[in-house]
């Protein structure tokens, strides 16, 4: 990822999203917003588009359809700050 990260964010957000998706699917939500907060540090400034709609937006998404909507928000108020 860090190899990646200024010149394909495409693969850097891809591969954070893959992280991401592990620990949704263990339904660890504190991890996982732990993790996008630090993934946001990282790629905030380069990740442009792709960070928002492969990673931001399906985040949101997911964590809304399982009744997290306070993460949704924090996690869109992240990707704002970034």
């Amino acid at each position: 990822m860090r190899e990646n990260r200024r010149e394909r964010a495409d693969l850097s957000t891809g591969a954070a999203w893959e992280t991401l998706t592990r620990l949704l699917e263990e339904a660890d939500y504190d991890t996982t917003m732990r993790e996008y907060r630090r993934l946001m540090r990282k790629l905030g400034r380069t990740g442009g588009g792709n960070l928002f709609y492969d990673l931001v937006r399906p985040l949101v998404r997911e964590l809304r359809s399982v009744g997290r909507s306070k993460d949704a928000t924090k996690a869109l108020k992240e990707a704002r700050q970034s």
